[in-house]
């Protein structure tokens, strides 16, 4: 089971990435350019990931150039953007729980692709997941049922599926068929990532905000403290799939929104506006979804 103690500090260090992103987003929310914020994120994870490799806190580094690592690099810019329109639209607990559809997805990938077996208990847990992610995301108001978010909301979340789970995908192959590390694979995709910001910060004419942003409110600093937790979540959620099959790793993730929901209750609590709705009908209706997803976790875990 170290597979899942690792599985579960990695959704532990990215609830406090997760909410830190929100508590900046929320302080700027009018002023903060989302293209320019997404930059600052990247940046601040490519630096946290260069120095890690170079002190060999995870293992020894290298650079791993193909072209698939260029394509997902260039593309993972729309992975930032949709994480970034997510955070300024929707409530954290509510985002964090409706992406755990993502287990029923990965589910035929598992299958066709790396050829795992799933007993039926197994896939009637992550129909339980499904339940509670769909719970989530409607409202019960006046003896009707209406879905709270737009279709573009479920076109961001589609995009982040598709990203994260080719990035998955793609990882897993380069570490049975060459060996590759987590920092290694990271370094190697976020020099694209990087290198695809660049010229579209330069023509977009955003590099003056670049300057202006980092200084305001010690913007830089907070987004490299996020990222340090970032950097440690999205490690471990690597180092746990070489140990397990994917499916697993996401379905550990369903404690997430469970954690964000505490973390947010209790940041509010102290005086830190997350923007989360925490009404005693509201409140309910999270928990009820989030045990669902936790259930079906445990079912398909065990």
């Amino acid at each position: 089971m170290i597979w899942f103690i690792i599985a579960f500090m990695s959704i532990l260090f990215l609830s406090f990435e997760s909410l830190i992103d929100k508590l900046l987003v929320v302080n700027k929310e009018k002023s903060l350019d989302p293209l320019v914020a997404s930059f600052f994120r990247n940046f601040a994870f490519f630096v946290i990931i260069a120095i890690s490799g170079v002190l060999g806190v995870f293992g020894k580094m290298n650079f791993f150039a193909t072209w698939i690592i260029f394509v997902l690099g260039a593309f993972w810019i729309l992975n930032s953007l949709a994480y970034d329109f997510l955070l300024k639209n929707i409530e954290i607990s509510r985002s964090s729980s409706i992406t755990y559809i993502f287990p029923l997805l990965l589910l035929p990938l598992d299958i066709l692709i790396f050829g795992e077996k799933f007993l039926p208990i197994n896939v009637a847990g992550i129909f339980l997941l499904v339940l509670g992610s769909l719970t989530m995301s409607l409202s019960f108001s006046k003896g009707t049922l209406k879905n709270l978010f737009s279709w573009k909301v479920y076109l961001f979340l589609f995009i982040k599926f598709i990203i994260l789970a080719f990035s998955l995908i793609l990882f897993r192959e380069y570490n049975i068929l060459y060996g590759l590390n987590e920092v290694s694979f990271y370094f190697s995709v976020w020099i694209f990532v990087i290198l695809t910001y660049l010229p579209i910060m330069f023509f977009k004419g955003k590099m003056r905000k670049i300057v202006k942003t980092a200084s305001e409110n010690k913007f830089l600093l907070k987004t490299f403290v996020s990222k340090s937790f970032d950097v440690g979540g999205s490690i471990l959620s690597l180092i746990a799939i070489t140990f397990t099959n994917m499916t697993k790793v996401e379905a550990v993730g369903s404690f997430f929104p469970l954690l964000v929901l505490i973390f947010a209750f209790i940041f509010q609590k102290l005086g830190f506006n997350l923007k989360e709705n925490f009404s005693i009908k509201t409140t309910i209706q999270k928990i009820i979804g989030i045990t669902l997803i936790i259930f079906g976790s445990i079912i398909l875990i065990f």
